[in-house]
């Protein structure tokens, strides 16, 4: 019996022990995740009131491209020149022409937050389409959806 009840106490005491896993303080540094935009879109590219688009082959639907911080685009007559790695260091270079059928990786929103509206001429309105990692021409033979 003796031993039942120190069996039961010990237990007890374990069981009450209660602590935290953790705390956050207010000098935790925040940990940062890193998202990307992973949806498709296939199109023609085309340039209107300063601002470059891309229209949608499904359904002929026209979204603004938008540039992330990594990302930059440049137009020399119907020349487009997408470069990547701005920020990352990994540089590379696409060369696009308007009218042309492309490829982007990316993804779609209706409003864009501060930073990247500031990066657009106010004529350049939704819906908007944030370029992802890859963009590229579709040559006549690849097939889309």
């Amino acid at each position: 019996m003796r031993f039942a009840i120190i069996i039961h106490l010990l237990l007890g005491t374990t069981a009450c022990d209660v602590s935290p896993l953790s705390t956050p303080t207010p000098s935790s540094t925040p940990y940062v995740i890193q998202t990307a935009w992973v949806a498709t879109i296939y199109g023609k590219l085309v340039q209107a009131n300063g601002c470059l688009q891309v229209i949608n082959q499904l359904d002929q639907s026209i979204y603004t491209l938008v540039w992330p911080p990594d990302v930059s685009a440049a137009v020399t007559g119907d020349t487009v020149t997408v470069t990547f790695g701005l920020v990352t260091g990994h540089r590379r270079e696409v060369v696009l022409h308007l009218g042309e059928r492309v490829q982007i990786g990316g993804g779609e929103t209706e409003r864009l937050g501060e930073q990247l509206q500031h990066m657009l001429p106010v004529s350049c309105t939704g819906p908007y389409w944030i370029v992802g990692n890859n963009i590229e021409p579709l040559r006549p033979t690849d097939e889309t959806n």
